[in-house]
């Protein structure tokens, strides 16, 4: 609701299993939703 009053663009990534009401109501205050499973979401990685 704050990026929407001030007028900046808003890109959340919501997990997948979020509700659909969570979902609506971001996308009607303009959100932008990325939706990001949770498989292999913290697969620890060699550097």
């Amino acid at each position: 609701m704050a990026a929407a009053i001030k007028g900046y663009k808003m890109v959340l990534v919501m997990p997948e299993n979020a509700s659909e009401e969570r979902k609506q109501a971001m996308a009607a205050y303009g959100a932008k939703l990325i939706s990001a499973s949770k498989a292999g979401a913290w697969k620890k990685r060699a550097i």
